[in-house]
């Protein structure tokens, strides 16, 4: 799983149910719910504690081309009624 934080460090395994696509794009702030479940026989499980670390990476787009030339330049359909595809 590849983690933007860097990682967890303390040797447990994290796996999400479902992929967490779903998420990008999407602003972290609100309400969050854990939801955890005993599934082995006798219910032993403890959970002591919890945290959830919100961590990001940002993309930044370089244009590669700096020329603006307006060689083979069109501009359609034409005439038009002000809507215009590039």
């Amino acid at each position: 799983m590849n983690l933007a934080c860097g990682g967890i460090g303390n040797g447990n395994t994290y796996k999400p149910l479902n992929t967490l696509d779903f998420f990008n794009g999407m602003s972290s702030a609100g309400n969050w719910r854990l939801a955890i479940a005993d599934l082995t026989v006798p219910n032993s499980g403890t959970l002591n504690s919890w945290s959830l670390n919100i961590c990001s990476s940002t993309t930044t787009v370089v244009l590669s081309n700096e020329d603006f030339s307006l060689t083979n330049f069109s501009i359609y359909p034409n005439p038009n009624n002000g809507n215009f595809t590039v």
